[in-house]
């Protein structure tokens, strides 16, 4: 059996803090990997797109963002460590809010994703911005099903409490 190479996914339901502690991961030195999503958002709302409009059909909006993390962890040192703001798993979820049960990309996707960890943050108090479109319960249910969806693939699941960000980090730093 080889060893999964030095990567560990940060994840949790929307408003969870994992951009903000991705933030101090980096701001440490380690290598982080931002979030497909906001990253796709954010370059379709170049090309003049509405929120609205790149999120009118979510199974689209989710198949998009499959290339973008395969080539995240294409390019990922295998040596490094290497937090990634949610990981392909993560995907599993928002393919079944989608209502988007057969997804053959993501199914050959995650043949190749290894994490040695995930790192499930508990929910901050719940509040929307320019990317996130799911309501509090939406977003609750989500969470607990991505911490599942972890679970049945085998990964080690660390769940972090609602610390200051500095202590997240360390609360993760300490678990790896």
């Amino acid at each position: 059996m080889t060893t999964s190479p030095p990567w560990y996914v940060l994840t949790g339901g929307p408003c969870a803090g994992k951009t903000t502690l991705l933030a101090e991961l980096s701001k440490r030195g380690y290598k982080t990997v931002p979030e497909a999503a906001r990253t796709y958002i954010d370059q379709e709302r170049a090309k003049g797109r509405t929120l609205k409009e790149i999120r009118s059909d979510e199974g689209a909006f989710q198949h998009a963002l499959i290339p973008m993390k395969v080539f995240a962890e294409q390019n990922a040192s295998n040596d490094e460590v290497t937090f990634f703001d949610r990981g392909m798993h993560d995907s599993l979820v928002y393919f079944s809010y989608a209502g988007v049960s057969n997804h053959p990309e993501l199914d050959e996707a995650l043949k190749h994703s290894h994490y040695r960890k995930v790192f499930v943050l508990d929910m901050l108090p719940y509040e929307k911005d320019d990317a996130r479109t799911e309501s509090y319960d939406t977003a609750s249910q989500i969470h607990l099903d991505l911490k599942t969806a972890y679970q049945n693939a085998g990964i080690e699941v660390i769940e972090v409490p609602v610390l200051p960000v500095f202590e997240r980090a360390d609360f993760i730093l300490a678990h790896l």
